[in-house]
């Protein structure tokens, strides 16, 4: 639980932003809070899933005559989560939790909100990919193919879908962005290795699909030479 960190809280019972940011942030999707509000979502516990299609249902009625935006991104990084043992050994392998859970919700968002341009849909944190490291040895390492053979909603070739990939350093091992919150200079080659192997891998996903590949998100970090080695 998050309440085990015994973060300091300020007047209104919020922790402080500095307790927060001394743990980073992909931590928390291993919670019980993160854990059970996915779970809500996927399985549509107190009718989540429905206010979310819903949402988005509102924003395409809404906005869908804009000239100035170009589509929408559904979920923002989508976490695991599952309602049993059973479900959560059968989601941990690859592909799966993008075909049962992650597909049939984009499928659903997509059916109300296709007028409001392109969906750039994001594969899952894990189990697509897998990272681990112990004292220092890199033990796993590997992208794995997303699960879709099409894009949920759409066929190959769709014109209205695109996919949305993530890829950070610090997701490399929890030593990388230790010291300072980004990456360090002794990881660079390291780095430089995962990055070729998520954007590549995600690339290839993308083509196999036939549609566009979209880094919706990178660096995450400040003004630094860490940061400028980082980004480019």
């Amino acid at each position: 639980s998050i309440e085990d960190y015994g973060w300091r809280k300020d007047d209104e019972g919020l922790p402080l932003i500095e307790d927060c940011q001394s743990i980073d942030f992909g931590t928390y999707y291993q919670t019980v809070e993160a854990l059970t509000v996915q779970r809500a979502l996927f399985y549509n516990h107190l009718g989540i899933k429905d206010k979310l299609i819903s949402f988005w249902s509102q924003v395409n009625d809404s906005l869908h005559k804009n000239p100035y935006i170009i589509g929408i991104d559904p979920l923002n990084e989508p976490a695991l989560s599952s309602r049993d043992f059973a479900s959560a050994l059968w989601n941990l392998w690859p592909g799966n939790y993008d075909r049962g859970l992650l597909g049939p919700l984009y499928e659903d968002i997509f059916g109300v909100a296709k007028d409001t341009g392109i969906m750039m849909f994001e594969p899952p944190t894990a189990p697509d990919w897998y990272a681990y490291a112990y004292n220092g040895w890199q033990a796993v390492e590997h992208v794995f193919p997303v699960g879709w053979s099409t894009p949920p909603g759409g066929d190959v070739g769709s014109k209205h879908h695109a996919l949305n990939g993530h890829t950070y350093c610090c997701q490399l091992n929890s030593d990388v962005c230790s010291a300072t919150g980004e990456p360090a200079e002794q990881f660079a080659d390291a780095c430089d290795g995962w990055h070729q192997q998520r954007i590549g891998q995600r690339k290839a996903d993308a083509d196999r699909m036939g549609i566009p590949y979209f880094l919706g998100e990178f660096g995450a970090c400040m003004d630094t030479d860490d940061c400028l080695r980082e980004i480019t």
